[in-house]
């Protein structure tokens, strides 16, 4: 994958979910819509298919993306535009595989990347889940994310190494939340970090996810931007709290954006987003993109992996 093409992240408040994850970082807005408008995210589609850049988008959402249909048309349009290199979705893989072949009528499969999140406590099927996972791997470019919640880290290593054998890609999240009043990420013991650390895909994950690396310099806003779709504001960084982030456009009134003209320094603590880590100087040293999933890259630097300075 190329540098010129434009990661966006785009981040919408719709929040339904059927699943009611204990360790949901947004388990307590999800029956609330009061910010989600139908209209924004149209508009804010419109004007990305009027973009003259290519780009790589994740359509982020708080609940399950495939229960809304103005999400799923919307993710439908930005596949078939010429610009759009790839539409990067996220579900719980709920549905059926009758459903999943429906709802992606009309798109552009060659451009999409599907995530699909492995929540144990809430799947009634694990056998049909599975199954409706190693048809998706052929389907579409896929991968499975999977939640290192403390207390089921042993049934994760068991379905990581499962799912690794039906030659399915795994991405580990690391546990943002408290549990038995310890604070994780940084309140792993060193023994859950050793089994972490045989599950990740990556040095770059395990870093930034469970090490909670300080991101330093990044391309946001110069190869990326985030979109919110409550107000349109394209901002360079889409980290919570990130005061330093710059608007440089608004994609509710104009398909403008302002992009900068080099990486810039940081100033967050920590970058425990998947989708905006990947925008580090360091990543781009060591790291190269090899997909249209958000989540496949491969190492290129000169030392090993796991024993290079990080």
């Amino acid at each position: 994958m190329q540098n010129n093409i434009i990661n966006i992240r785009l981040l919408s408040d719709w929040s339904k979910c059927n699943y009611k994850c204990s360790y949901c970082i947004v388990s307590e807005q999800q029956d609330k819509f009061v910010s989600w408008s139908e209209d924004n995210f149209k508009k804010i589609v419109s004007n990305l298919l009027l973009s003259s850049y290519q780009y790589n988008i994740r359509l982020g959402v708080q609940g399950e993306f495939f229960a809304n249909k103005v999400l799923v048309a919307g993710g439908r349009e930005l596949s078939n535009h010429n610009n759009c290199y790839g539409v990067n979705l996220i579900t719980n893989l709920s549905l059926s595989i009758k459903q999943y072949r429906r709802l992606f009528e009309g798109y552009d499969l060659s451009k999409v990347g599907l995530v699909a999140s492995y929540h144990p406590t809430e799947i009634k099927d694990l056998s049909a889940w599975v199954d409706t996972a190693i048809f998706m791997n052929d389907f579409v470019d896929f991968s499975i994310v999977v939640v290192a919640y403390p207390p089921i880290l042993d049934d994760l290593e068991l379905m990581v190494d499962k799912f690794h054998k039906l030659g399915i890609h795994v991405a580990l999240q690391a546990y943002i939340g408290e549990y038995e009043g310890k604070v994780y990420p940084r309140e792993y013991t060193d023994t859950q970090k050793k089994r972490l650390k045989s599950m990740i895909y990556s040095r770059h994950d395990f870093e930034f996810l469970v090490n909670l690396k300080k991101p330093d310099m990044c391309y946001a806003g110069s190869r990326s931007f985030f979109v919110n779709t409550v107000n349109g504001r394209v901002l360079t960084c889409g980290i919570p709290g990130m005061k330093d982030s710059l608007e440089i456009g608004n994609l509710l009134n104009s398909p403008d954006i302002a992009f900068l003209d080099a990486p810039m320094k940081c100033t967050s603590q920590t970058c425990q987003c998947d989708t905006e880590n990947i925008n580090t100087v360091v990543f781009h040293q060591n790291y190269k993109r090899v997909a249209i999933n958000q989540h496949k890259f491969e190492f290129i630097g000169d030392a090993s992996e796991w024993d290079m300075t990080y």
